[in-house]
């Protein structure tokens, strides 16, 4: 043949072998992963297993097989690592063109689409939860066993905070104090002002999963309960025992306390703090609970659950309304922001999806994580707004508005 002819044959057998060296990586990774997610699963049945047919008494027990799962979600956020740059040439041009598309199909404002643009580091291990204070700093808690406090402005950690004895997995903050949640068992009591430890609340005998507060109480899920402390005293006020299963996720609405456990969503009437009504939730765990009310006053509840799939309910007449669908793995974190209409969830699946809170349909894919998203918060503060990450990569990353 002609020599463009030779040249452009070349040229294609190069792109040949390239393609093929990125298929044989990809296949590779993913059969790696896969023999990761099967052990994962096998962890997670006999966690279920041994919660729902045993007592308080396997507990110990499920503390080391929840270790055991932990190291190995490590060992895949490090391969996920490892395995960006492939991610990243198989993932760019579809995010993209997804992201674009959807974004006009539901007439999604171009203005109101996230772009990630600052990677905050410095944990050395997972991050697993977020707080925001009233001045606009993000705390984080991590498997590093530290508390780490962050300016947004200059995109640096102002503070660490040292005390806990396991992984941090719950974090709050009321005014000037900082609440942690850790695997030691402990609930640690923290002043952003003066740096030191206030308090440091014992009562629970398993990992403290989640925190959340009202306006004069803290509340704490662990392994089947519910623990109640005074924010004054920090004296335990109470103890609901209702819970079938961890309890993975709370949030305080409208007068009532929503807690997550195995299968379904119980409501506690905060005056009372009884039961008032139990949503089920059939997809297992449920990670995380967020809600809001929309501008035509119906009240929303919107669940992560371990299959995958985001339940979107109606509090005026605790039905569900609409599955939402679009992860390909666990979704563990949720965060809403009723201004803006939309709604955020993380999965393990790497991608955060932003969805309108008007359609519930997904209308953008964040890919941008290299692990698990664990913990999502909006910071809305001095009239500007940005979504912040933690994630299994050992990372923070800010996302705001296109402009």
């Amino acid at each position: 043949g002609t020599e463009p002819e030779v040249l452009a044959h070349q040229a294609e057998c190069a792109l040949s072998a390239i393609r093929a060296v990125v298929d044989q990586l990809e296949n590779s990774l993913r059969r790696t992963e896969t023999l990761l997610d099967r052990r994962l699963t096998g962890l997670e049945t006999r966690i279920r297993s041994l919660e729902t047919t045993t007592t308080q008494q396997h507990a110990p027990t499920l503390v080391t097989i929840s270790a055991e799962l932990q190291q190995l979600r490590q060992s895949v956020a490090e391969l996920s690592i490892r395995d960006g740059l492939t991610d990243s040439m198989l993932l760019t041009d579809s995010a993209t063109e997804g992201s674009s598309s959807m974004s006009s199909q539901h007439g999604f404002a171009a203005s109101h689409r996230m772009e990630t643009v600052a990677t905050l580091e410095g944990h050395t291990g997972p991050v697993w939860g977020l707080a925001v204070t009233p001045e606009g700093y993000v705390v984080s808690g991590s498997s590093d066993s530290t508390v780490k406090v962050w300016d947004l402005t200059t995109r640096k950690c102002v503070h660490t905070f040292e005390g806990h004895d396991e992984n941090v997995h719950a974090i709050t903050a009321v005014g000037q104090r900082i609440f942690s949640g850790s695997a030691d068992s402990k609930i640690k009591v923290w002043d952003l002002t003066s740096k030191r430890l206030l308090k440091t609340l014992e009562g629970h005998t398993a990992i403290v999963c989640r925190l959340a507060t009202d306006e004069r109480r803290l509340f704490s899920g662990s392994y089947k309960q519910i623990r109640v402390w005074n924010l004054t005293t920090y004296e335990c006020e109470h103890t609901i025992q209702d819970p079938n299963h961890w309890v993975r996720a709370m949030t305080v609405f409208q007068g009532q306390l929503f807690s997550g456990t195995y299968n379904s969503i119980t409501a506690y009437d905060l005056e009372t703090l009884l039961p008032t009504k139990l949503l089920a939730a059939e997809g297992g765990s449920v990670y995380a609970l967020t809600a809001m009310q929309r501008p035509s006053g119906q009240s929303l509840l919107f669940a992560a659950s371990y299959n995958h799939e985001l339940y979107c309910y109606d509090l005026g007449t605790d039905q569900l309304i609409k599955r939402l669908t679009g992860h390909i793995n666990s979704a563990y974190s949720l965060c809403v922001s009723p201004k803006q209409g939309l709604l955020f969830s993380g999965s393990y699946d790497r991608t955060i999806r932003v969805w309108s809170t008007e359609t519930l349909e997904s209308v953008q894919v964040i890919y941008s994580h290299h692990a698990s998203i664990d913990a999502l918060v909006l910071v809305e503060n001095r009239g500007s707004h940005c979504l912040v990450s933690a994630s299994a990569d050992r990372t923070i990353q800010i996302h705001t508005p296109v402009k």
